[in-house]
């Protein structure tokens, strides 16, 4: 029996939280509560299908004989460089006095953002952008 739309989303939310190994059996404790009527055969089959559906689409690995867990996700940067994507965001803080003197670059995008007094981030404008590249372009400059 396939999975619904609400299931599916329950489980996703079940796998992004995960951070250890997991069973069929967790998965089927969380479809269990979203039944109507109940029925623990029913969440037990439907937490079988969430299985295969999410190894088939490659988002879980199987892990000895009854554990299952969840693949790492890696981002591929401007320079061939992986790193992991956490499941969670992390908010990157910068206290200044000036704003506007600040840029930060994507290193997977390529895409540069320049501070606001407003302390937020736009999209910085070709000025900025030649500034960092002839800081960069410098020999001996401050890494």
């Amino acid at each position: 029996m396939p999975l619904t739309a609400n299931q599916r989303r329950l489980v996703e939310s079940f796998l992004d939280g995960r951070q250890t190994r997991f069973r069929r059996s967790d998965i089927a404790t969380k479809i269990y509560g979203a039944l109507s009527p109940r029925s623990q055969a029913r969440a037990t089959q439907l937490a079988a299908e969430a299985l295969r559906t999410f190894a088939r689409e490659g988002r879980i690995v199987r892990e000895g004989h009854l554990h299952w867990n969840v693949v790492q996700r890696h981002r591929t940067l401007v320079n061939g460089q992986e790193v992991p994507e956490r499941d969670y965001a992390i908010s990157l803080a910068l206290t200044t006095r000036v704003p506007e003197k600040w840029v930060a670059v994507d290193l997977e995008t390529g895409e540069s953002w320049r501070g606001t007094p407003a302390g937020s981030w736009v999209r910085a404008d070709a000025v900025a952008v030649a500034a960092v590249a002839q800081i960069l372009g410098k020999p001996g400059r401050k890494a």
